[in-house]
């Protein structure tokens, strides 16, 4: 990021320029930083559905499996 202005002579050269810079370098690395960890909490969020999802499955057909098995005997 800068801001500045341009220094001209009498015939509108430009002679140089004053200004003020900043390192934004952190910024975006705290940035990119934060991204990569919001993407890693969405991964795991789905990851975490998908085990409850196949829980709930699974328990649904043992329950009627077991009561087979059960009256098998």
């Amino acid at each position: 990021m800068s801001k500045g202005t341009r220094v001209i002579d009498e015939n509108g050269n430009f002679i140089y320029f004053i200004g003020i810079m900043r390192d934004l370098t952190a910024l975006k690395q705290a940035e990119n930083k934060r991204h990569q960890i919001e993407e890693k909490a969405q991964i795991t969020s789905r990851l975490a559905s998908v085990g409850e999802m196949a829980a709930g499955i699974a328990h649904e057909i043992n329950n009627p499996l077991t009561a087979f098995l059960v009256f098998r005997k």
